[in-house]
């Protein structure tokens, strides 16, 4: 072998092993005809020009850049609150993509809207995967952070990679042809014009952190007719709001520390008095009564086997749904029955209907907690809400787990039954 064909060798070694080591966009959901602008980082100490693929939740590649990559590294004081500041790496006209989730590289997502209205709306949980990115060196959390110091704020504009706890509902939903969907981020419901024409709107994964417009926007479209599901665990727990340009989440988690004056904006727990606003108003459940799940052995067990949601599964009354979960949420309950079923306290939500599906135990701090799989109806004119209460609901061990079949099909019952404004309660109820 000569030296031209060893020097061949090597440089086509040398590309072929660039991989792409993080990137993040200057947004997280777009338009179709929007201007993205990215900004990426590769394991490479020189220029070269790759072909940078656009992948779809089917594993497919829909479109490709070729353009100069580099190695870049954070330029900017505490990159974890004011973003990395990586240089450009291509601007990307967005084609007229159908709305879904897309990773450049398999590794950085990103959202594309409907420009017209669809029946279902699935909202990305895009604040609490930016809360727990330890991105720079911090999160809001002390036990990722490096010096165990957790910051107060954190910037959309770092590297972030798709919530474990939402892509195997992606990659069911994505072969689920029959729906119309659209997809919003967590910031996209500040603005109620983007869910007042839906039918159904999906909350899915970990869906933690919620600004107070959010919530508002959330509530009126349920007050006004429109339909919901929860399939989310320890949601609502933190108010959060925005800083002035959009590019950082804000949750101070104390109310002497937020400099803020208006005590309804405090970045507090939802379940705070101050805040006058408890999460279980607009789910039925309330995270202050979340519990830890058992991430091996979690499950539910069936206790309406009548229930339409559960139509072709053959589950009945004492089968189980496996169902490991990393955080449970809890219903009032007001009593149990002699074979330790919860029994919904109804008079603390005062809904015109509340009717449980399965229920499960998890623990807080060695506390014995019920959690439930509720349908409710808030008053004979709202719309109705599933609330399965688990935070894995749609992550690898729900969906992608032993129970998976089930769960899917029982999900995709939710959906049809009501986009079809067919009953979710029992016939006896």
């Amino acid at each position: 072998m000569n030296k031209s064909t060893i020097l061949i060798i090597l440089c086509y070694l040398s590309i072929s092993c660039t991989r792409l080591r993080d990137g993040y966009t200057n947004k997280i959901s777009y338009h179709p005809g929007d201007t993205m602008i990215t900004y990426m980082s590769y394991n490479t100490t020189s220029d070269q020009l790759k072909a940078i693929k656009l992948y779809d939740m089917g594993g497919n590649v829909i479109d490709k850049i070729e353009c100069k990559i580099t190695e870049q590294k954070p330029d900017s004081l505490d990159p974890w609150m004011n973003g990395f500041g990586y240089q450009p790496t291509f601007q990307y006209v967005i084609p007229a993509l159908q709305p879904g989730v897309y990773l450049w590289g398999k590794k950085i997502p990103f959202i594309i809207k409907s420009t017209t209205p669809q029946n279902i709306t699935v909202v990305y949980p895009s604040n609490t995967t930016n809360a727990y990115c330890s991105s720079g060196g911090k999160s809001l959390y002390g036990f990722n952070s490096t010096d165990s110091k957790e910051s107060k704020i954190v910037s959309f504009l770092r590297p972030m990679e798709l919530d474990y706890a939402t892509a195997e509902f992606f990659k069911w939903i994505y072969q689920e042809k029959e729906f119309s969907i659209n997809y919003l981020c967590d910031f996209d419901l500040e603005n109620y014009a983007s869910i007042s024409q839906t039918k159904l709107i999906i909350i899915i994964g970990h869906s933690e952190y919620w600004s107070r417009k959010a919530r508002e926007n959330f509530d009126q479209f349920v007050d006004n007719g429109g339909d919901a599901m929860v399939l989310s665990g320890n949601s609502m727990w933190w108010q959060v709001r925005y800083d002035t340009i959009k590019n950082q989440l804000i949750c101070y988690r104390d109310t002497q520390e937020d400099p803020l004056s208006d005590s309804l904006l405090k970045t507090i727990n939802w379940h705070a008095p101050s805040l006058n606003y408890p999460t279980e108003k607009s789910i039925g459940t309330h995270a202050e009564g979340f519990s830890y799940g058992d991430k091996k052995r979690s499950k539910l067990k069936i206790i309406n086997e009548k229930s339409p949601l559960l139509e072709g599964t053959n589950l009945k009354n004492g089968d189980f749904l496996s169902l490991p979960t990393h955080e449970f949420d809890g219903a009032p309950v007001e009593s149990f029955t002699l074979d330790s079923i919860p029994i919904i306290d109804n008079k603390k939500l005062n809904f015109y209907k509340v009717e449980p599906i399965a229920f499960g135990w998890g623990s807080y701090y060695n506390q014995k907690r019920a959690t439930a799989f509720i349908v409710f109806q808030k008053t004979k004119t709202s719309g109705k809400i599933i609330n399965v209460a688990s935070t894995d609901w749609c992550s690898k061990r729900g969906m992608g787990g032993k129970s998976g079949t089930e769960i899917k099909k029982i999900t995709k019952n939710m959906i049809q039954k009501l986009i079809k404004k067919e009953t979710i309660f029992t016939s006896t109820f």
